[in-house]
């Protein structure tokens, strides 16, 4: 049997950030095939109903003879049913390998044991012997997956740029840069791993954003999702001349029900449809009961209707400190940068909204394995909110 070789964990991760870019709704997998310590077929998974990772490492394999002798590396469990494309477990049994290493279990409930059961009932050695890091890996590239087929709901990344003494905009909501361009083309490609990007109104009418990946070329762009809490006349008139409905980007609006028709007649002529999601406002309600705009009931929504599993918050103070407030997030991603903004107490934080005074330091709130990268002078420091569900979901997935 071949030995853990770190070329193939290199290898792998490399393919599972390619994958990452174009295989949405499906989870990035990577799969290598070894014989005699070195790599002879490679594969990762395609765009949405084609070859997965192990059927395209497969067929890049020259001599197909050579898989008699050969062993299968992948990152997650191959998948046991038909779908768009054929059983992965199938084609395995069928090329003659008879052993493969397998780092996370899929716990999609027609995959996970299912489909090692099936291989060990058909001669196959399943191994298990990934080290924990390169789990750890997979695992942080594929959690949207995890949580949308575990919680039934889409993973929330908190994401916002910070200087120095802590803020995110003068006190007049200029931002332009707090980070360095290194640090912005980090965010670009986070946004190309992402399903949709989240905003509020405020953000929308005050920067204009566009919201689309730019610096490299992909047929893919993320849904925006702009979160109004209602709309003033002036704002309706400038909605068709704003970034997010002129680019082409796919847009979805989450409007108070009693809005959309001022919504829909606002955007009659514009150059794209835009989507609308509706709520009951507070008026509305029985007793005036709070809406339910972002609870996780309306992000699980969110994610049903546009078949999401990821969803990446760049919004401003209110709507971070919303998602934070609610526990609706799992990851944060905060960019720092090099400068002091030094603009008096009316400078924005991002955290200050929906918040009590508190007398005692909050003990729960910390990241959970938390990362610091060097971006030319700025820092990214990423990890997982530790009210997430992070750790059940790695306890499901990193065990077989």
């Amino acid at each position: 049997m071949n030995s853990a070789n770190p070329k193939y964990f290199e290898v792998l991760l490399k393919l599972a950030h390619e994958a990452k870019k174009i295989a949405k709704p499906n989870p990035a997998v990577a799969a290598i095939i070894v014989r005699d310590q070195k790599i002879i077929g490679q594969g990762h998974t395609r765009e949405w109903g084609k070859e997965h990772a192990e059927i395209m490492a497969l067929n890049s394999v020259q001599d197909k003879k050579n898989l008699l002798t050969s062993e299968m590396w992948v990152t997650l469990s191959p998948c046991h049913f038909q779908g768009k494309t054929p059983p992965c477990t199938k084609a395995i049994v069928n090329s003659g390998i008879k052993v493969i290493h397998i780092a996370l279990k899929d716990p999609h409930p027609q995959v996970g044991l299912l489909s090692h059961e099936y291989l060990k009932s058909k001669g196959i050695k399943v191994v298990d012997d990934f080290p924990l890091e390169m789990k750890w890996q997979h695992f942080k590239l594929n959690y949207d997956f995890f949580k949308k087929q575990i919680i039934k709901m889409p993973a929330v990344t908190l994401k916002y740029a910070m200087t120095l003494d802590g803020k995110i905009a003068t006190h007049n909501f200029d931002s332009k840069w707090i980070t360095n361009d290194k640090a912005r083309a980090q965010v670009q490609a986070d946004r190309q791993k992402s399903d949709a990007i989240l905003i509020g109104a405020n953000t929308l009418f005050k920067d204009n954003p566009r919201l689309n990946v730019r610096r490299e070329k992909t047929s893919f762009q993320p849904l925006i999702i702009v979160w109004f809490k209602g709309i003033k006349e002036e704002q309706l008139k400038r909605l068709r001349k704003l970034n997010v409905v002129r680019n082409d980007s796919p847009v979805v609006f989450v409007v108070p029900k009693e809005t959309e028709s001022y919504f829909s007649a606002a955007l009659k002529r514009a150059s794209k449809k835009i989507n609308f999601l509706t709520y009951p406002t507070r008026d509305s309600q029985p007793n005036n009961a709070s809406p339910s705009i972002f609870s996780k009931t309306f992000i699980k929504k969110l994610g049903r209707e546009f078949n999401l599993n990821s969803i990446y918050v760049e919004g401003g103070a209110k709507t971070l400190s919303f998602f934070f407030s609610k526990n609706l997030a799992d990851r944060l991603d905060l960019y720092l940068g090099n400068k002091i903004m030094n603009d008096g107490k009316n400078a924005l934080s991002p955290f200050y909204h929906h918040f009590s005074p508190l007398k005692k330091l909050p003990q729960d709130e910390s990241l959970a394995k938390m990362e610091v990268s060097s971006l030319e002078g700025n820092l990214k420091i990423s990890g997982f909110l530790r009210s997430s569900s992070w750790l059940k979901i790695w306890q499901e997935v990193a065990n077989h």
